[in-house]
């Protein structure tokens, strides 16, 4: 199964808006881990047998001051 999802289509979502987003490309049979939080951080474990996992990570902060509500959204990508 594939998906899609644009930059916009995240941001246009409300849920998301003042969260983390951290997207997740990875190839089929993937295992992904959450143990339960800490209190002052959550892990996140993925491992792939099949090929490289590459993860994107994108702060959406909101601007109430501008039309633009998007203008100080941050994203990192990291590449395992």
């Amino acid at each position: 199964m594939l998906a899609y999802v644009t930059y916009e289509d995240i941001h246009s979502l409300q849920a998301f808006h003042e969260q983390i987003v951290i997207a997740v490309k990875a190839p089929e049979e993937t295992k992904l881990n959450v143990p339960p939080p800490k209190e002052d951080s959550i892990t996140i474990h993925i491992k792939s047998t099949k090929g490289p996992i590459d993860v994107y990570l994108c702060e959406m902060k909101q601007e109430s001051t501008t039309d633009n509500l998007y203008e100080d959204t941050e994203c990192k990508f990291s590449e395992n």
